[in-house]
């Protein structure tokens, strides 16, 4: 992984896979984990402004490999804190290939 990635913000309903759905994540579940002492430090100074960032994803492409960061406020209750603190955590996602199917056979028989 390199030193420096790239996040763009998006609206999370927009990346949310669908299997979280179904079967939405659990502490146990996540292996990328990232804490902030700013972030901490900022939920104390500003509790309702953090409430927005649960509507939103940070993304980033590492090669052709797609990172999600999500807020642990969008996890079930028992998952959403480590010390009383909240955190990000994260999930890499292969992106699906655009589809050609408009090109392929359009051609006269």
């Amino acid at each position: 992984m390199p030193n420096n990635i790239q996040l763009k913000i998006s609206p999370r309903m927009n990346y949310w896979p669908k299997t979280f759905d179904e079967f939405c994540p659990v502490y146990d579940d996540i292996a990328l984990i990232f804490f902030s002492a700013e972030l901490d430090c900022y939920n104390k100074k500003h509790p309702r402004r953090l409430e927005a960032y649960n509507s939103f994803v940070m993304k980033a492409y590492i090669d052709d490999i797609m990172l999600l960061i999500y807020s642990s406020e969008v996890l079930p209750p028992d998952s959403q804190w480590i010390d009383g603190e909240s955190y990000l955590w994260g999930v890499f996602v292969k992106p699906k290939a655009k589809s050609n199917h408009a090109h392929l056979g359009s051609g006269a028989t």
